[in-house]
């Protein structure tokens, strides 16, 4: 099993001798740092070949880190809407005592931190289907919504991490509506994804809509469930994602919302 694919977290205890070492990161006279900082890796990519869960860890060993492991993370499971998954490894190092293995040890820390799921509806059910004709700023959205997220995100509330007052500062202290724009679409492609069930692919389509190819190509975003991982190239991967609601894409400021950032954050470029 490849370290992203799985979903659960691996310890492990090895010959620190037996395996070529990584280069250590030194702290202070040369030594590895006591704890390895998380080294994430993405899922595996079609087509290509990964080496086994135990030859990272293998090498953690030889790099003076016999107690170490690996664990998948979402961060759906720490109140961000979206899902991106990762494989996050980790280590003590050797002569550092935490009285645990190192698996059980950062599953109960990471336990700890888990906040409630946040869905699609909760993240964006505030914005209406309106969306700005190009990159031009518009009136700032009412809604009676309520929800903490909502709280983080919105300009005119205070929340847990983002205060009322210093969301708008980045937003050039006007409450107005940045980067509601999105891909165009064409009347064929409107039809295509209008017959997308909630949280489907395009390899739900007929045959006759969908060739066959990039079965991970048009995902609709299910209202009650976490996003997709939605990716930073928005100008290039704009249409990956459909709109849970509408027969369109989403917008900058959807994308945005699904990936945490307040709606302060104004995304200034001439590509979308």
């Amino acid at each position: 099993m490849s370290a992203a694919s799985g979903t659960r977290s691996h310890g492990h205890t090895a010959n620190s001798g037996a395996h070529p070492a990584l280069p250590p990161s030194s702290t202070t006279a040369g030594e590895p740092p006591r704890r390895l900082a998380p080294l994430t890796a993405r899922g595996p990519a079609p087509g290509r070949a990964y080496a086994p869960v135990s030859a990272p860890l293998h090498a953690f060993s030889g790099a003076g880190y016999s107690n170490c492991g690996v664990t998948v993370v979402a961060a759906s499971d720490y109140g961000v809407p979206q899902l991106r998954r990762r494989a996050i490894f980790f280590g003590v190092r050797d002569g550092e005592d935490i009285s645990a293995d190192a698996g059980p040890f950062f599953e109960a820390a990471l336990a700890d931190e888990k906040l409630p799921e946040v869905s699609v509806g909760q993240a964006i059910g505030d914005l209406p289907e309106l969306t700005a004709a190009h990159c031009e700023p518009i009136v700032y959205p009412t809604t009676r919504v309520k929800n903490s997220f909502l709280d983080d995100m919105r300009l005119n509330r205070d929340g847990t991490w983002y205060s009322a007052k210093e969301k708008p500062e980045k937003a050039d202290k006007k409450k107005i509506s940045h980067n509601r724009h999105a891909k165009e679409i064409q009347e064929r492609r409107k039809a295509h994804i209008a017959q997308l069930a909630p949280g489907a692919k395009a390899d739900s389509l007929p045959k006759d809509v969908w060739n066959g190819a990039k079965p991970e190509k048009w995902r609709r975003l299910h209202p009650d469930k976490p996003a997709y991982t939605i990716l930073a190239q928005m100008h290039r991967d704009l249409s990956e994602w459909v709109h849970p609601d509408s027969q369109r894409w989403i917008t900058v400021r959807e994308a945005a919302r699904l990936q945490s950032f307040h709606d302060g954050f104004v995304f200034q470029t001439s590509e979308w």
